[in-house]
């Protein structure tokens, strides 16, 4: 047993022989092929009708560290290493080349903070508002210039990650359930129909978690995000790197995308589109097509990656962490059931590397550097702080 986070443990492994992957977004393939790679057998179930349907389904995204007023915060010290690691991975893997993805390098953060974050880091230089408009070709304000961020069309990156030939895609299977039948996890779709078997599962998409896993997703907040596909433009009109702020904007092959914006809530389109800056007011006039996804991210940001817990249970046996008291007995944890969840806006920088963090676990890997992630760290802060032991939840 490995100790973790707060007296938590997890599991040994088992069998990662053959998995079933519940989802065909950018934490499915990336955690699908990082098991492969590895010499696993792998089914992915997606429920929509190809993959990237969902939150993964943006025209673009950004792959970045994040920059905050230490180096040494939780969350930049995350994002920078998975940002290292997706960049390198591009790099490597011949499948994952960067003209098929649509890279392009560099990418400008307005913020008027600019002053108060560490912008030490390497590759990133600070900008006023003359320097960025010259340096992307368009309007834009003061902020940092991210070299080595990468913009990238994620459906086309989910699509090479899943095209190995020990992954095996299933579309249009939604998973109702996860039944656990001797050796293997039985999934089974709306009518009780077994659609994929295997010794190992893992949950990898957030309506996936709300249904599977709905006591550990209540700890999660729910967002809504809006794209904006532009219209075609031409080549001359395109920024020379993506915009990123409340609401950003990049090039794709033939126009613009604009895209982001998070609300805790699912107002019409309409209003959340009032926010807009008003200089990108153009690109909203000439949108050829828009989507409003949904995402789940936890309170800190950070994403959930690793065994599947029975949260019952082990609310049971951590009871006395209300009274200052060590727990009364071990987590309890679904057989050889993991979760890749949570990614929140970040996904296209965190879901390679958490993938590869949890491919190495399941195949008995040291596993201290899922310790920040681990899919119990709300249920402990929570019953150290007496809560309720949800408190955190949506």
């Amino acid at each position: 047993m490995h100790a973790t986070e707060s007296g938590l443990t997890t599991p040994p492994s088992g069998d990662p022989r053959a998995a079933l992957v519940i989802g065909g977004g950018i934490a499915g393939a990336a955690i699908a092929r990082a098991l492969a790679d590895r010499g696993s057998e792998v089914r992915v179930l997606e429920a929509g009708d190809q993959p990237a349907r969902g939150a993964s389904g943006n025209p673009r995204a950004v792959v970045r560290p994040v920059l905050a007023r230490s180096r040494h915060d939780p969350l930049a010290t995350f994002y920078s290493r998975a940002s290292e690691h997706a960049r390198r991975s591009l790099v490597l893997h011949p499948d994952l080349d960067r003209p098929n993805l649509c890279c392009l390098a560099g990418a400008h953060v307005e913020t008027e903070h600019a002053h108060e974050l560490d912008c030490s880091a390497h590759g990133v230089t600070l900008l006023d508002a003359a320097s960025a408009s010259a340096r992307l070709g368009l309007d834009a304000r003061a902020g940092f210039f991210l070299h080595d961020a990468l913009t990238l069309a994620p459906a086309a990156l989910c699509a090479a990650l899943l095209a190995h030939p020990a992954i095996t895609l299933r579309q249009n299977a939604t998973v109702a359930a996860l039944q656990r039948n001797g050796s293997n996890w039985a999934a089974l779709d709306t009518a009780g129909q077994v659609i994929g078997r295997a010794p190992t599962a893992v949950v990898a998409t957030g309506p996936a978690l709300d249904t599977l896993a709905p006591t550990l997703a209540r700890a999660l907040h729910r967002t809504t995000g809006v794209s904006i596909q532009h219209a075609p433009t031409p080549s001359a009109q395109r920024p020379r790197a993506s915009l990123l702020g409340p609401m950003s904007l990049s090039p794709t092959a033939d126009g613009i995308a604009v895209y982001g914006g998070h609300w805790r809530n699912s107002e019409p389109l309409k209003t959340q589109l009032a926010g807009l800056p008003s200089r990108f007011a153009t690109l909203v006039d000439g949108a050829s097509d828009h989507r409003v996804v949904a995402r789940l991210h936890t309170p800190d940001r950070l994403p959930l990656v690793g065994p599947l817990p029975d949260m019952a249970a082990t609310a049971s046996h951590f009871a006395p962490l209300r009274h200052g008291k060590p727990p009364a007995g071990e987590p309890i944890y679904q057989r050889d059931a993991y979760v890749l969840g949570a990614l929140g806006g970040r996904g296209i920088t965190s879901a390679l590397w958490c993938a590869d963090l949890l491919a190495s676990a399941v195949y008995g890997a040291e596993r201290a550097a899922l310790r920040p992630l681990h899919p119990l760290r709300f249920l402990v802060r929570s019953l150290r702080r007496n809560l309720p032991p949800y408190a955190t939840g949506r």
